[in-house]
């Protein structure tokens, strides 16, 4: 006696082709993104740059030129 096969098959997994058609079924959440917010550039003003440049004359010294620069180069890549 042969043995009777089943006529009811189980539906295949739905996969993405090369196309995009359709997905298979997902059976979790959609994972929320947190949107990183960046802070608004700060204007790096004149006052802000002397304001360095003197503090940085207060600890080492140096030319005026020399400090401005340096106070610059700090506030501006911060």
């Amino acid at each position: 006696m042969a043995a009777k096969k089943s006529t009811t098959a189980k539906p295949a997994a739905k996969k993405t082709s090369a196309k995009g058609k359709s997905t298979s079924v997902r059976h979790t959440p959609i994972p929320q993104v947190e949107s990183v917010v960046m802070p608004a550039a700060v204007e790096v003003t004149p006052d802000m740059i002397a304001r360095r440049a003197y503090e940085i004359w207060t600890m080492r010294g140096g030319s005026e030129i020399d400090n401005w620069t340096a106070a610059e180069n700090e506030l501006r890549a911060a």
